[in-house]
């Protein structure tokens, strides 16, 4: 795919997934000028046809789109920060992982240089760049993604445009990475939980992984739940939970490991209970969860 009369490209940090991106960008046929803040890291990519430049303002001067992808927001606002008016009426692409306030400052940044701003989540690792393997969320200026459409959806299997508020991208991207974050901290909890009870992990593990692959059908039942107000009895009411989730954080908590996010998961349930939620389902804690954010 020749997509060289859509424009030149600026990549504006060349570590690991910068110089991914990069070569991405390259191997698309776009012009592609490149800098890093450590300039060695950036002359590997002339191997591969990018010119190198010796500031961000240089590589910028002539480009029609510029990505930005560097180790954080702080390091984001430093690199733009410094190219005073050579970003004024260019495009923006930050595909530095951020979270949704930083994106919208980011946003603002550009909105005030004239620039139109696209922030950008990506779920992949370097190596996985312009494979199917690749998740790539994108909000914010819906020109500059209808304009590098097919640029940016060869960088992954999956691409998708959330709408115009810039930290819609990176709170999919949040989320996400938050699940995981949970579900591996609970897992691990409760290895060490049945290791402390002198059962066999191998034994175990198995019967874990099936019943997470298995629970598809009923996250998606909550999601209806969450937006219908119609709370079913798939998992059991909530004075079952009630009653079993004492036992379950004494068990825990007996056998030497951490429960506090069960005493959480209790607390919303005891509250939902108070309120008369007795005999809804488990998605009803839903709304305890809901009034956390106020």
């Amino acid at each position: 795919m020749d997509l060289s009369l859509e424009g030149s490209v600026a990549v504006l940090g060349t570590g690991a997934m910068g110089s991914a991106i990069a070569k991405a960008v390259l191997a698309a046929g776009r012009p592609t000028t490149v800098w890093n803040r450590t300039s060695g890291r950036a002359q590997a990519l002339g191997a591969h046809g990018a010119i190198i430049a010796d500031s961000p303002s240089q590589a910028v001067k002539s480009a029609d789109v510029v990505v930005v992808c560097v180790l954080d927001h702080t390091a984001v606002m430093e690199v733009l920060s410094s190219l005073g008016s050579a970003i004024n009426g260019r495009q923006l692409v930050n595909f530095t992982s951020s979270n949704p306030a930083q994106a919208r400052e980011a946003a603002r940044w550009a909105e005030a240089q004239h620039a139109q701003y696209l922030d950008a989540s990506i779920m992949a690792g370097p190596e996985n760049i312009g494979s199917e393997e690749a998740m790539l969320f994108y909000s914010g200026s819906e020109t500059t993604y209808q304009e590098h459409k097919r640029l940016l959806q060869s960088l992954g299997g999956v691409s998708k445009f959330y709408g115009p508020d810039p930290g819609s991208a990176a709170a999919y991207f949040t989320a996400l990475v938050t699940l995981g974050y949970e579900t591996w901290d609970s897992y691990l909890r409760n290895l060490a939980y049945v290791e402390a009870e002198g059962g066999d992990l191998s034994d175990f593990s198995p019967l874990a992984v099936d019943s997470v692959v298995s629970s598809g059908p009923l996250l998606k039942a909550m999601v209806q739940a969450a937006q219908t107000g119609v709370h079913p009895l798939e998992m059991g009411p909530l004075r079952t939970h009630a009653a079993l989730m004492g036992d379950v954080i004494d068990s825990r908590e007996q056998a030497g490991v951490g429960a506090a996010p069960l005493r959480q998961l209790k607390a919303w349930i005891d509250q939902s209970v108070h309120k008369g939620h007795v005999n809804d389902g488990f998605s009803r804690l839903i709304d305890e969860i809901r009034l956390t954010r106020h």
